[in-house]
């Protein structure tokens, strides 16, 4: 479940992958970010186009990459 008290940010990693994290309510937002809905993420999960990768980071929330991005960092390592 996802934390009602912070945000959904899409935005980048620092190694340029498409993520989507909790953040503070009060997390400003920079250009080329957005704020995005539970639902927005539920459904790109559902499809398999986001996977849930919170047990592997320490965001202090959950955090979701563009699966395709998730993939291509796998086979590089």
């Amino acid at each position: 479940m996802i934390d009602s008290k912070k945000r959904l940010m899409l935005t980048t990693s620092l190694d340029g992958d498409v993520i989507v994290a909790q953040v503070k309510p009060s997390q400003a937002r920079n250009r080329g970010e957005y704020f995005v809905s539970d639902d927005f993420v539920r459904l790109n999960v559902e499809k398999g186009i986001l996977t849930d990768i919170t047990a592997e980071v320490n965001n202090g929330g959950k955090v979701f990459i563009l699966t395709d991005d998730y993939k291509r960092d796998a086979l590089s390592c």
